[in-house]
């Protein structure tokens, strides 16, 4: 099996992961507690729909209390499968007509952040990295009674295109925002406010031909207490998603 993921070796990603998680450990003012080692230590997952994985353990206040999966999306990666929607159902539009794409339900999930972590150029060894940056599309089902379900854009994780190639091209030195994939934010109605679930379902894709994107998921299921919800904003995780409609801070007990 090769070790290397669109033309560039797994090694490559090792420094970059270590070094952007220190960034958010340091961010954390050092409540929060990372396995480098083993954080940075991909490994192919060929039979999977995004190219190579990590798993370790966060801590947080000194107690281990989530996982942390690092991801490295080639281009063309994604999340989703088929297991809650079918492929043939759903118009795709743009999008590749694959199961990989297609949106998964976070049913025992509470929030969930996305941590940019570093990108690279495909197919050049030898190009730098860029540091905390990212700009993966968070896909979702727009379902409709009279039509097919659609999957569609609902927003970027990290940085919108325009500023991130500004980014990948050195351009902007500027980081990609940490964001959350799936929580319940508080809307107003223009009298009341109501808490709506929101990136539920979700994939997360790669669109970029030309970069590789490695980000890190931390996911709190429903049980996580409060103290685990720290745990996220801590790191600077605060906005939902990059969408011109979805500005709004999750809704906590701490809000």
């Amino acid at each position: 099996m090769s070790n290397e993921i669109a033309g560039l070796p797994l090694a490559k990603f090792e420094e970059p992961v270590r070094h952007a998680l220190q960034f958010y450990q340091k961010r954390a003012h050092r409540k929060t507690a990372f396995d480098f080692d083993t954080a940075a230590s991909l490994g192919r997952t060929p039979e999977d729909t995004t190219s190579a994985l990590s798993r370790s353990r966060v801590e947080f206040a000194g107690k281990a209390i989530a996982e942390l999966r690092v991801v490295a999306f080639a281009p063309g990666d994604g999340t989703g499968n088929e297991d809650d929607f079918k492929l043939f159902d759903l118009y795709t539009g743009v999008l590749p007509r694959q199961s990989k794409i297609v949106p998964r339900r976070k049913n025992n999930i509470r929030q969930e952040a996305c941590l940019p972590l570093a990108s690279f150029h495909a197919n050049q060894p030898d190009a730098e990295p860029v540091l905390l940056a990212s700009s993966l599309a968070l896909l979702s089902v727009k379902e409709s009674l009279l039509n097919s379900d659609t999957i569609t854009r609902v927003g970027f994780l990290g940085s919108k295109p325009p500023q991130y190639q500004l980014q990948m091209y050195g351009i902007r030195t500027d980081h990609s925002s940490a964001n959350y994939t799936v929580a319940d934010i508080i809307r107003y109605n223009g009298k009341d406010e109501e808490l709506v679930r929101t990136g539920d379902p979700n994939a997360v894709y790669n669109p970029y031909p030309e970069y590789v994107q490695v980000c890190g998921f931390i996911a709190l299921e429903n049980n996580a207490s409060d103290e685990h919800e720290e745990l996220l904003r801590a790191m600077g995780t605060y906005r939902l998603f990059i969408d011109d409609e979805l500005h709004s801070t999750p809704y906590s007990h701490y809000c």
